[in-house]
């Protein structure tokens, strides 16, 4: 696999999770609102399946697991501690102020707690010390793998996402077949035995989901609840798996590398924002309810504008805060302090 698919598969996977984070609920939802809510939400599960693709296409291939471990420790660990810590001084700075106050448990801050897109790092942590049974799955036919799969995929469908997203068993129960489906997605990917028509199919499915639940069902986001136990089924989650091996599956094929290579005026900015894409997940947190405030008042107009708006600005503050930082501080520094 060539590194334009790689670039496109992280930029991608990066505007999804901004998109996810900066799509605000409206009092009045339209039938767009909707499809454009369902779209976005719940893109944690391709992050989630982008992560076990690269890991087994590009690290496990080269890297004994001590190292690998070592390597994503060094990675994770440092702007985890720095971002976290950010994040509770501008909380207690708000609370000082009057705005809003919030009690933190260390616990909970070692979780994750101190800004919502951060459990994803515990979670990940745990799945990469699960990597020599992960290699295990990995290495079973596309078969036995598929039996694996179906059932845990039903739970997750069952469970939901955990209200409290520093719920790190829940995390885990409900986000292993992500991770297995991106292992999977990679194996077909090896063995060359991918083919249009089953893309088209997950394709056509996905979509139909999608309309499903937006248009008939009328869900709006993601379904989560205070406790594991069983519930109706998630709609969303089945929308993303398959949305998931789409993309997975049609950004690692050969004939849409090189025709990323033949338009450098795209994959320029893609291959930028796929470097800078660790410290967005970062940092992209610390901007969002500043976001909500300022864009609050196109959601009058159009909640989708809204949404948009905001993702782009988070965006553009994330890779402006990034690109100041490093050249204050030096690449060598901001990369642990900001995974960049």
């Amino acid at each position: 696999m060539r590194l334009a698919g790689i670039d496109a598969m992280r930029s991608l996977a990066i505007i999804l999770v901004v998109a996810q984070h900066t799509s605000l609920m409206g009092d009045d939802k339209t039938a767009v609102d909707y499809l454009y809510k369902n779209l976005v939400a719940n893109s944690s599960v391709f992050f989630v399946a982008l992560s076990a693709f690269l890991a087994a296409h590009i690290s496990w291939p080269k890297q004994r697991w001590t190292d690998f471990m070592r390597k994503k420790e060094a990675l994770l660990i440092p702007p985890f501690v720095c971002i976290s810590l950010l994040a509770l001084t501008k909380a207690y700075s708000k609370c000082t102020l009057g705005l809003y106050c919030q009690d933190y448990q260390l616990i909970e801050v070692g979780l994750g707690g101190a800004l919502f897109p951060l459990w994803y790092v515990p979670f990940i942590m745990v799945m990469f010390s699960l990597t020599p049974m992960l290699k295990l799955y990995h290495a079973q036919s596309l078969w036995l793998q598929a039996l694996v799969l179906i059932p845990l995929c039903y739970l997750s469908m069952r469970i939901g996402r955990p209200q409290e997203l520093t719920h790190l068993a829940h995390n885990l129960l409900y986000f292993l077949p992500a991770f297995l489906l991106g292992l999977s997605c990679e194996k077909l990917h090896r063995c060359r035995s991918v083919s249009t028509a089953l893309i088209v199919s997950l394709a056509v499915a996905a979509i139909g989901v999608w309309l499903y639940q937006s248009l008939h069902l009328q869900q709006f986001g993601n379904a989560h609840h205070p406790r594991l136990g069983l519930y109706a089924v998630d709609w969303l989650f089945v929308q993303k798996a398959m949305l998931s091996c789409v993309l997975l599956l049609l950004l690692s094929d050969l004939r849409v590398e090189q025709w990323l290579q033949k338009h450098p005026s795209l994959l320029k900015p893609l291959s930028q924002l796929a470097m800078m894409s660790f410290g967005i997940f970062f940092i992209h947190g610390l901007f969002t309810y500043e976001l909500y405030l300022l864009t609050k008042p196109l959601a009058h107009i159009s909640y989708v504008l809204s949404s948009v708006v905001a993702m782009a600005l988070c965006l553009a503050l994330a890779c402006g805060a990034l690109t100041i930082g490093q050249r204050l501080i030096g690449k060598r520094y901001s990369r642990y302090i900001a995974g960049y």
